[in-house]
């Protein structure tokens, strides 16, 4: 089954879902493959054209209010092996997404909010949001100046490998980030040019169980960047509307400061974590006849550190995400990611290795059901920790009409340590319902 979209819809709703993917500001190595899908697929081709939603114009504006709510339940709030508390939350999540375009000039602006509120856990309770803008200044057919701004405030995840401290509230993470630069475009192949500043701060609190201070303040930093990024197109598909195949190559280097040392014993007086960070992705992606996507790529990534009492890190970067139509119905799909996180409250970060296996079905015209399986590894550089999860998911997507859908998830996830009190186990059932103008 095909459905056909215009060049502009598949632009625009490309653009919509870049700032729909979640509220975290990505760790350095997955910033060199921030564009996951270069070819553009942010469109489901397996959504039947009546129920793909594209927006309300309104005086040469294009508005996408969206708004979901979700029913959760956690066996395991906290995510802890010694202290295990379930509980049932409603998490309310309004969004607004708006493109504009003047000209041959394109900007996206929006925000979202996520409210959580938990029915015994009250220290549970969040709220997140995020604002941005995001545009495309053209030039000329050879010359475009892309910019963006983006604000986050999120709760810190319980299941991040952190500390065998639990705080007793969620502690919040904000960043703001703003990046701007230039593309030259040279028939197929294109350079883009992007400076970035990125400021991070973190929430402290105290102990659930000891009531000891939970320090994540001393990761409080700014970095400041560039990237250069290189891409070439291979011959268009028989439409004329884009590449089939790419190469590409994303290049960056940066310094991050750090507002205070370490934290150690009762005091800011540990190591100084200022470092300079560089890296290499090298890729190739592919949309074979509409059966096969493919986005490969490899690198390199390195951390420099300023004081002699922190290892340097030198490790390889790695990023696949695969796509099979198996038949008309069915896909297989497959990804495999690798990042340094360095916001998990220790001085040289954790290198977190993901791999996925997953498959989605067509049940009926508008009903879909999927699952995949997955398996994490967490390495912490300053310690001799090593953490891994085993991860399950299924789902089911209702829906109803354009406007709205439905949807039922299941997921599971088993984290050992080597660090006695660090393993977990965790069920969440979700029920989702979502609105869409």
């Amino acid at each position: 089954m095909h459905f056909k979209y215009s060049k502009k819809d598949i632009t625009l709703l490309c653009i919509i879902a870049l700032f729909c993917n979640g509220f975290s500001m990505p760790a350095f190595s997955q910033q060199l493959r921030e564009e996951r899908r270069l070819l553009e697929l942010g469109v489901d081709k397996r959504t039947p054209a009546d129920y793909l939603n594209q927006g309300k114009k309104m005086g040469g504006f294009i508005l996408v209010p969206k708004l979901t709510l979700h029913t959760i339940y956690d066996s395991n709030v906290l995510a802890t092996n010694n202290n295990e508390k379930s509980d049932v939350s409603m998490l309310l999540t309004p969004s607004l997404n708006v493109q504009k375009k003047y000209g041959n000039h394109v900007f996206v602006f929006g925000g979202e909010t996520e409210i959580e509120r938990y029915i015994s856990q009250s220290g549970e309770n969040s709220e997140a949001y995020k604002g941005y803008l995001r545009g495309i200044l053209e030039g000329n057919s050879r010359w475009q100046f892309p910019f963006s701004a983006i604000y986050t405030q999120k709760p810190r995840s319980r299941s991040t490998p952190v500390t065998t401290l639990t705080p007793t509230e969620r502690l919040n993470i904000n960043t703001f980030h703003v990046d701007a630069g230039v593309t030259r475009r040279f028939n197929r192949l294109s350079l883009t040019l992007l400076g970035e500043y990125t400021d991070i701060t973190y929430e402290d609190g105290v102990s659930l169980d000891s009531g000891a201070p939970v320090i994540f303040s001393d990761d409080d930093r700014t970095r400041t960047g560039a990237k250069l990024k290189l891409r070439y197109d291979f011959p268009r598909d028989s439409a004329g509307n884009q590449a089939e195949h790419i190469l590409y190559a994303n290049i960056g280097y940066g310094q991050s400061e750090y507002k205070r040392r370490q934290f150690f014993g009762q005091g800011f007086t540990g190591p100084d974590a200022d470092n300079t960070d560089m890296g290499i992705l090298v890729g190739f992606e592919t949309d074979y006849k509409g059966l096969v996507f493919a986005n490969i790529g490899a690198g390199f990534i390195r951390k420099i550190y300023d004081d002699p009492l922190l290892n340097n890190i030198n490790t390889y970067d790695l990023t696949a995400d695969i796509a099979y139509n198996l038949t008309p119905k069915l896909t297989l799909n497959a990804m495999a990611e690798r990042s340094i996180d360095q916001d998990n409250g220790l001085a040289q970060g954790v290198i977190t290795t993901d791999y996925q296996i997953g498959a989605d079905y067509e049940l009926l015209h508008n009903l879909y059901l999927g699952g995949n399986i997955g398996y994490t590894s967490y390495d912490f550089q300053d310690i001799s920790r090593e953490d891994e999860s085993m991860k399950s998911a299924v789902h089911l997507k209702y829906l109803h009409s354009r406007h709205f859908e439905s949807g039922l998830e299941m997921r599971y996830e088993d984290r050992t340590s080597n660090i006695q009190d660090n393993e977990f186990d965790r069920l969440e059932l979700l029920f989702r319902l979502t609105g869409k103008l």
